[in-house]
């Protein structure tokens, strides 16, 4: 693994264009991680990540239970995913000179905190909703709805809902169906997965201290023995194309742009 990483990293950095995974752009570091984290680049098999590990444009990363990642990017963006959580890094520009970029982040499962940098343009997709980032501190949770809970600053939340589900009896009436709108701090909202319903005012508790600035970390765990993961759970399908839309995620009618992967990482290898 540090092998691929280092030569990844140096590839990048001289510009060479090579196929394949050599496509990818270092844009981060590993800042934490508590008990283990995983990643992958295109079809490659699932390898382990270590604190200051780079992080590259077009890679999957994901936590098993009890485990939290946080990744810091080139323009101070803090990611964070805390148990049992997968993301993708779709994209990721930045001008250092300028402090402009523009980034793309596919969230599939899971609990996530974003604390935004310099970049202004940050697109978040996930299952039912699609958020615009706006100089924030902000608590994600991707379950049976896409829901929002904003520290500070203010996100804008797109509900993306089946046109088949315009007429659903929970939403008549609702103007934000299909149109985003304003999550202002201290506020709450969510869109469910299967209906598409709206809510612009939820409850959302995340207890999660992988989100905390210092990962829940117990000083005396030791930070190793990370779990394997499950398999998919029973009715559910797997999509080998994480940002893929129209990937089914259940056996229903029901899409999702984002989906689980039903391989198994490797275990976490104890380090000295």
């Amino acid at each position: 693994m540090r092998v691929r990483k280092s030569w990844l990293a140096c590839v990048a950095a001289l510009g060479i264009a090579l196929p394949g995974a050599a496509f990818a752009q270092a844009v981060g570091t590993v800042n934490l991680i508590k008990t283990a984290a995983y990643e992958r680049l295109e079809s490659t098999d699932w390898e382990e990540l270590l604190v200051q590990d780079n992080v590259f444009s077009n890679q999957r990363v994901r936590t098993p239970a009890d485990a939290a990642l946080h990744v810091v990017f080139a323009d101070g963006t803090d990611f964070r995913l805390g148990a049992d959580s997968e993301a993708v890094i779709d994209s990721y520009v930045y001008d250092p000179a300028t402090g402009t970029g523009k980034a793309v982040t596919t969230l599939g499962k899971g609990v996530f905190r974003f604390v935004s940098g310099k970049i202004k343009d940050h697109t978040i997709i996930t299952p039912t909703a699609t958020l615009g980032i706006r100089g924030t501190d902000f608590y994600v949770l991707v379950a049976d709805m896409t829901g929002v809970l904003v520290k500070s600053g203010s996100v804008q939340m797109r509900p993306e809902c089946n046109r088949r589900n315009l007429g659903n009896n929970r939403n008549r009436g609702n103007p934000m169906l299909d149109q985003p709108f304003l999550i202002q701090q201290g506020k709450a909202a969510g869109v469910y997965l299967g209906d598409c319903f709206v809510s612009p005012d939820v409850t959302l508790n995340i207890a999660d201290r992988g989100l905390d600035d210092d990962g829940g970390i117990d000083p005396g765990a030791g930070g190793n023995g990370g779990p394997k993961f499950d398999p998919l759970l029973p009715g559910f399908t797997d999509c080998p194309d994480l940002a893929r839309f129209g990937c089914s995620r259940q056996k229903t009618e029901t899409t999702s742009p984002t989906t689980l992967d039903d391989s198994t990482p490797p275990p976490p290898v104890n380090q000295e």
